[in-house]
């Protein structure tokens, strides 16, 4: 594990979202007893009110989005060459509400550094943040077309995190699994 700048591996993350065969990245949120993951391909990382952030969306139907308004904080976990692209269809296509994701892939949840949710244990690069602004997309101030997306009216919120910790992982040799 070595800590990296958190913009530093951010060009070959954000290629990693545009990529079809990699999937995305996991968002991970704990709330107190309860954990979930979750597939997202919308990211910016960026710098704003004098802090490094983290801004990621999550729709109001999602079970992530009932956790990440309770939550504290937030991880962002990509990983590296594609290597958990079934983990991440797998996450992306089914609700933690109707069971473990960690379990049904096989995925491993790791501490977090400096937050309480945890990462997914993989090689990859891992942001740590600390949630600073909940808000929920207005459709009455989208402009160009944008909410004609939202047909359903199945908006997203955006959370921005202050990103406390950013490193790459090679492989896990040890896993702390206590999550409790």
């Amino acid at each position: 594990m070595r800590d990296v700048h958190y913009m530093k591996l951010a060009e070959k993350a954000m290629a990693q979202l545009c990529n079809p065969e990699a999937r995305g990245a996991f968002l991970t949120v704990r709330s107190g007893a309860l954990l979930n993951t979750m597939t997202i391909g919308w990211v910016q990382i960026g710098f704003m009110w004098k802090m490094p952030v983290m801004t990621v969306a999550v729709r109001k139907t999602r079970h992530t989005c009932g956790l990440i308004e309770s939550a504290p904080d937030f991880t962002v976990t990509f990983p590296w060459d594609g290597e958990m692209g079934k983990a991440l269809e797998y996450c992306g296509t089914h609700s933690g509400k109707n069971g473990d994701k960690f379990e049904a892939c096989g995925l491993t949840a790791a501490s977090g550094r400096s937050v309480q949710s945890p990462i997914v244990a993989c090689r990859g690069l891992h942001y740590e943040c600390r949630i600073v602004l909940r808000s929920p997309m207005d459709p009455a101030r989208m402009e160009g077309g944008l909410a004609s997306l939202y047909r359903s009216g199945d908006y997203h919120t955006l959370y921005a995190g202050e990103i406390v910790s950013c490193y790459e992982t090679d492989r896990f040799k040890s896993v702390d699994t206590a999550l409790g």
